[in-house]
């Protein structure tokens, strides 16, 4: 039998824009999607339109496609590679998918990959479902590096198919081993290993996950894995980060009327102070044009323009208060100088002396 590739993956680009025009119900019933521990890539597996796709979204790779298509009844799987040409938005990927046949020998040509058509597919389509844990498979698995390669001629017995994408940094191979059939991609770039494993025993296909560990030192042709399918669970919380005990404080500004209140000046007359306590870091300005004289604060003369003989007088103005509290109710004076702090949130002020309490990792305490 004539494996057509340029057929058989064109009907099924063509089912799959079809079943994407029934909405995002009918999708989530008839596919499965599952985002890669390493948050690298969505890998899928759906029925469409009797045949099965077993394939991946590369979200570090520009949201390029890649997988296995397998053909109604049986028979060789053909290889996907589709470039996304979207722009980013709306709610549809425009994918240009390309196909090719298990590579007979090496090196494998890239002209073997066919242009089959332009594909339109919802966003929803890769969207993965509720998150889930993913466990680990046991002791590492090691495989040759070979079993990614290509037979070295046309002659050699081969018992799967490789073929290395279109744009490189990835090999896509089916294989039995044993009584599975192994649809998986060598992401050279990632150093991982992922896809689906169909069982003899049939069911749903199970998802795969590998990270690459460094080989032995007198094992360098061969690729060391720690493999993970997910899981029934959800993955567990990630704990909140344990907030250290003390903290430093942040410097937020000084007592002085000029700092907060550029131009004005505090009232400096003691037995007014004493006569009126509302005075107390209060802060004042004169009009524009205006200088302070020797008057009472609460002078109409308190301001003059002008020599004495022709001045004009006007009072003052209050523009507020220094002190620390004016900056905020959680500000509060270091005692030793007249400089104005603020703890973390969650922290108070401990009994922690110094100078400069930016600089003292204990000037603040977790309630």
């Amino acid at each position: 039998m004539t494996f057509d590739t340029r057929r058989s993956v064109a009907l099924g680009a063509l089912a799959l824009s079809l079943v994407a025009g029934r909405g995002p119900d009918a999708l989530a019933q008839e596919s499965r999607a599952e985002l890669t521990p390493d948050g690298a890539q969505v890998l899928i597996n759906k029925d469409v339109g009797g045949e099965r796709w077993a394939i991946a979204r590369n979200l570090l790779d520009g949201g390029t496609v890649t997988g296995n298509v397998f053909p109604v009844g049986g028979g060789e799987p053909t290889f996907l590679w589709c470039e996304d040409l979207s722009d980013g938005s709306g709610d549809d990927l425009r994918l240009s998918c390309f196909s090719a046949p298990r590579c007979e020998a090496s090196p494998c040509s890239a002209r073997d990959w066919v242009f089959v058509s332009d594909v339109v597919l919802p966003r929803s389509f890769f969207e993965p479902g509720d998150p889930r844990a993913w466990d680990g498979t046991g002791e590492p698995i090691t495989l040759p590096r070979s079993f990614f390669e290509p037979p070295s001629s046309a002659d050699e017995a081969r018992a799967s198919g490789v073929r290395p994408t279109l744009e490189g940094g990835r090999v896509l191979v089916n294989k039995d081993v044993g009584d599975d059939r192994w649809a998986i991609t060598w992401n050279v770039r990632e150093a991982t290993v992922t896809g689906n494993v169909f069982s003899g025993l049939g069911g749903a296909p199970e998802f795969l996950w590998c990270e690459e560990l460094d080989p032995p030192a007198d094992g360098p042709d061969d690729l060391v894995l720690s493999c993970f399918i997910p899981g029934d669970g959800a993955p567990e919380p990630e704990p909140e980060p344990e907030l250290p005990l003390h903290r430093p404080a942040q410097w937020v500004g000084r007592l002085l009327c000029e700092t907060k209140y550029p131009g004005s000046f505090a009232h400096l007359n003691p037995l007014s102070i004493l006569n009126d306590p509302d005075l107390v870091g209060a802060c004042f300005t004169c009009p524009s044009g205006f200088e302070r004289t020797v008057f009472s604060i609460e002078s109409n003369e308190a301001c003059q323009k002008g020599p004495i003989w022709n001045a004009q007088w006007r009072p003052v103005t209050q523009v507020g208060r220094y002190g620390c509290k004016s900056y905020g109710p959680d500000v509060f004076q270091n005692l030793l100088l007249d400089q104005c702090y603020r703890c973390p949130s969650g922290y108070h002020r401990s009994l922690e002396p110094g100078i400069d309490l930016t600089g003292n990792d204990r000037a603040c305490r977790r309630n």
